[in-house]
C-alpha cells in the first residue's frame, strides 16, 4: 500500500522532525511533504508546498492564516492512505485525484497553540494571529473530524485534544532513546571543563531557547529559591533570556 506523509514546516533540529524523521523510516516507500524544508538534506526527499516558493517561507506569523488553505490544495496524488505529523495545521491536509478522500491518521503533537492557548505561547499575541484565531478555531475542530484516528504523543496532549478538538485519542509516546540517560558521558576537555566549572547545587533548564518553553520560569525558580540557573540549549529567545538573568543575577 502506497501513503502519504505530511508535516508542517522542518528545521534543522526538533521534536516534532524526529518523529517525521522515525515515521519516514517506518515507511520509506512513502511520499512525504511539509509546507517548507529548512532541514537541508536531513530528511530527503521532501516535497514542499506553495508557500516555499513565495516570500511568506519560513515567516511563520505572517503566513498563519494561509495554511489551511494550502494543505486543503494539495496535488493530486494516488495513494492509499495520509499520516499527518501536525502540531499546526497538517492534519487540515487534502490531496486531490485518488487520494482525497482516502483514510487519513494524525500523530499530534499539540492542537495549535497559536490559537488553542495562546497564554502559553507568545506568538499567539501577535496582530495577524489574533486576527484570524476566532475564525480558525471552529474550522479546525472541524477538520479534525476528518481523520479516523488521532494519536497524541502524551497524556498531557490527548486531553487537549479532547478540549479543543472534542475527539478521543491513544497516547503513542514519541521515539526517544531513554537508554542513553543511563550512559556515561564521552567528554572533550573543555566539555569536562565548563561541567568541573558549575556550582555544587542549581537549576538546570535544557531546552531550545523560544518563548513558550518558559526558561525564563527557570530563571524566576532559581531567583525564588535562592539557587543558582544553569541553561543549556539555543535558540532565538537567548538575547531575552540573557538580559532577564542578568536583571536577576545582576553579580554574576
Amino acid at each position: 500500500m502506497s501513503g502519504l506523509i505530511v508535516h508542517e514546516w522542518l528545521s534543522p533540529a526538533g521534536g516534532s522532525e524526529n518523529v517525521f524523521e522515525a515515521i519516514a523510516q517506518v515507511f520509506p516507500e512513502a511520499e512525504r511533504w511539509c509546507l517548507w524544508n529548512d532541514a537541508g538534506d536531513r530528511l530527503q526527499p521532501v516535497h514542499e508546498t506553495v508557500l516555499a516558493r513565495t516570500p511568506l517561507r519560513g515567516r511563520k506569523a505572517l503566513a498563519l492564516p494561509f495554511m489551511p488553505t494550502v494543505w486543503r490544495h494539495l496535488p493530486e496524488r494516488d495513494a492509499d492512505w495520509v499520516l499527518a505529523s501536525t502540531h499546526l495545521f497538517a492534519h487540515h491536509a487534502r490531496f486531490g485525484g485518488p487520494a482525497r478522500d482516502v483514510p487519513k491518521l494524525v500523530y499530534t503533537h499539540t492542537p495549535a497553540r497559536y490559537i488553542w492557548v495562546p497564554e502559553l505561547d507568545g506568538r499567539g499575541d501577535s496582530l495577524p494571529i489574533r486576527a484570524v484565531s476566532a475564525a480558525l478555531k471552529p474550522l479546525d475542530r472541524k477538520r479534525a473530524q476528518e481523520p479516523v484516528a488521532i494519536a497524541a504523543n502524551s497524556r498531557f496532549i490527548a486531553d487537549r485534544i479532547a478540549d479543543a478538538w472534542e475527539r478521543e485519542s491513544e497516547v503513542i509516546y514519541p521515539p526517544v532513546a531513554v537508554h542513553g540517560f543511563g550512559e556515561e558521558p564521552d567528554l572533550t576537555a573543555a566539555e569536562q571543563d565548563q561541567l568541573d566549572a558549575l556550582p555544587d547545587s542549581f537549576i538546570l533548564g535544557f531546552s531550545r531557547f523560544v518563548p513558550y518553553k518558559r526558561l525564563d520560569a527557570a530563571i524566576a525558580a532559581g531567583r525564588a529559591s535562592g539557587l543558582p540557573v544553569v541553561l543549556a540549549g539555543s535558540g532565538p529567545d537567548e538575547d531575552r533570556l540573557r538580559t532577564i538573568a542578568d536583571e536577576t543575577y545582576p553579580a554574576r
